[in-house]
């Protein structure tokens, strides 16, 4: 299996708390101690939702919250850098399907050391094509493509944890292959496809 399966069940969660902007993405929300549990169990109650609708056994739950909240953690920075890349689209305009899709990419190339930007551009766009449209996997692909010449020009200027998230995660280990991943969601039909 690949680390594919735990974007897809990431995706899911950040497109459904999509529906709920402000009430809990941000950092504010996020540093508070029981707000944070109350977070976690939300997200929980939402992946044990996708898994139980979908037929699938797992995930690793914890690269999925980790994943979550981390795009929870830095929507403004991550939203900026999508909206400065989206030339003449305002993210508002953005459907919420690719939204979901950039933002999880956006964190990956801004905050996941051990995930090369090429890696996250190239999920972003597949996941993409499965849940959107081909259009869309352009679109996708040239935002993100934006983000990434954007933040490799200055990367330590956006990612105040940069250390430690490179503690938390281990390049060695933490590879998209070696995880061994309990979900697969490959073959799950785009429930929004007519």
């Amino acid at each position: 299996m690949s680390r594919r399966n735990d974007r897809i069940m990431a995706f899911y969660v950040i497109f459904e708390k999509g529906f709920h902007e402000n009430e809990t993405q941000n950092a504010e929300y996020t540093e508070n101690e029981e707000n944070l549990k109350e977070l976690k169990e939300s997200i929980r109650e939402a992946v044990d939702y996708f898994i139980a609708e979908f037929g699938h056994p797992g995930c690793d739950w914890n690269l999925v919250l980790e994943e979550i909240l981390g795009v929870f953690k830095n929507i403004a920075v991550i939203d900026r850098y999508i909206s400065d890349s989206s030339h003449d689209w305002d993210i508002t305009r953005i459907n919420k399907v690719d939204l979901a899709i950039l933002r999880l990419a956006v964190f990956e190339i801004l905050f996941a050391p051990n995930v090369p930007a090429s890696i996250a551009i190239n999920e972003a766009v597949e996941i993409t094509k499965k849940f959107s449209s081909p259009q869309a996997a352009s679109f996708i692909n040239g935002i993100l493509g934006s983000v990434e010449k954007s933040f490799s020009k200055n990367p330590d200027t956006e990612n105040p944890n940069k250390d430690a998230t490179e503690e938390k995660r281990n390049p060695d280990t933490d590879t998209d292959t070696e995880r061994g991943l309990a979900v697969n969601v490959a073959d799950t039909e785009n429930p929004n496809k007519d």
